[in-house]
């Protein structure tokens, strides 16, 4: 997996910004159809660390399946 991540910080509060490349597998009734394993996709994802232990974020991915 590619990893990327940028951090930045103003006073006591964090954000990341993640992006990722995924590989993905043909489970249950996708796999009936698709039986290779797809190498194409992204996922990007910001967090917002209101403290140490508690983030709010969200994210997003797209994957592409082939045969």
């Amino acid at each position: 997996m590619l990893l990327a991540m940028a951090a930045g910080s103003a006073k006591a509060q964090h954000s990341a910004f993640v992006i990722s490349y995924p590989m993905s597998f043909p489970m249950g009734d996708l796999h009936k159809y698709i039986s290779n394993t797809s190498f194409r996709g992204i996922n990007m994802e910001f967090l917002k660390y209101n403290s140490p232990q508690t983030a709010v974020g969200f994210e997003v991915g797209w994957n592409v399946f082939y045969q």
